[in-house]
């Protein structure tokens, strides 16, 4: 592949993730959701206030640095032990370099667009979390209105950060983000962690990956920041863009012996047998 060409596509694909990054960020600090009523018998969405046990932080920092670890540590092995001694260091450095970029690349575009898609339907939606009265404190006394009486004619008292929070339940982008790095680090491993020195132990590191988003799913429910539901959504969509990524955008049965290779991680699937599908 030309160096021009291969210039144009890293140009290109940093430009479209920076656009969904930015179109995350439009959401974040200026869309605003969709103001939804509630009913007073509606006991779901009466439960107190908690942290999460999973703060945002620690779920963006876990889920987009250990998958890439992951990439760059197994690439990084499997081009070494690839590697002849006629290869330069800087030989192996470029292919380590492409390699990662495809694969850690295009890991990070899938979790921009499971966030994005979440987004979506979060600010369209407008649900309301099981927290949503404690937070929001709406000035309508419950206890002079009929249970079945829908209640749209109302103001926040709480705290103004927490009440537009609390109308963005559904889905879960705890329980999509952390099933997206889990389950593309799970098929990652499957594929590409070759060492013979023991099946048990990917096993056990993609058991780990499973139980830890699994965790943090639970803990969405648990912290009464979701519904069940919620999460299930949440689980649903990671899982999709899961499966999108790995099968449409990269792939991971390519060796890595020889720089035409690398570039074949991520090529249109119309142009492969279809039985390689």
């Amino acid at each position: 592949m030309a160096f021009t060409d291969v210039r144009r596509r890293v140009l290109l694909d940093v430009i479209c993730i920076i656009f969904v990054g930015l179109t995350l960020l439009v959401f974040e600090f200026i869309a605003k959701p969709y103001k939804r009523g509630f009913f007073c018998g509606d006991s779901s969405i009466f439960y107190p206030y908690h942290e999460s046990t999973v703060s945002n932080g620690l779920l963006a920092t876990v889920a987009l640095s250990i998958p890439i670890i992951v990439v760059v540590l197994c690439e990084g092995i499997r081009l070494f032990e690839s590697s002849t001694p006629r290869d330069s260091w800087r030989t192996v450095g470029m292919r380590l370099a492409a390699s990662c970029y495809d694969l850690g690349g295009m890991y990070l575009l899938g979790a921009g667009l499971s966030q994005l898609t979440v987004n979506i339907a979060k600010y369209l939606v407008g649900r309301l979390r099981p927290h949503f009265m404690a937070v929001c404190i709406p000035d309508v006394n419950c206890s002079l209105l009929l249970p079945y009486v829908y209640v749209t004619n109302y103001t926040c008292t709480g705290d103004e950060h927490l009440s537009t929070e609390a109308r963005l339940s559904f889905p879960s982008g705890h329980a999509a983000l952390s099933f997206y790095a889990a389950l593309y680090t799970v098929i990652y491993l499957q594929k590409r962690m070759l060492w013979g020195g023991s099946q048990v132990l990917r096993h056990l590191l993609q058991a780990s990956c499973i139980f830890a988003a699994w965790f943090t799913a639970l803990s969405r429910v648990q912290d009464n920041m979701h519904h069940w539901d919620d999460v299930l959504a949440g689980i649903i969509i990671g899982v999709f863009w899961t499966i999108f990524v790995v099968k449409f955008v990269v792939n991971l049965d390519i060796s890595l012996g020889t720089d035409d290779e690398l570039w074949a991680l991520r090529k249109p699937r119309d142009n492969q047998n279809p039985s390689s599908v």
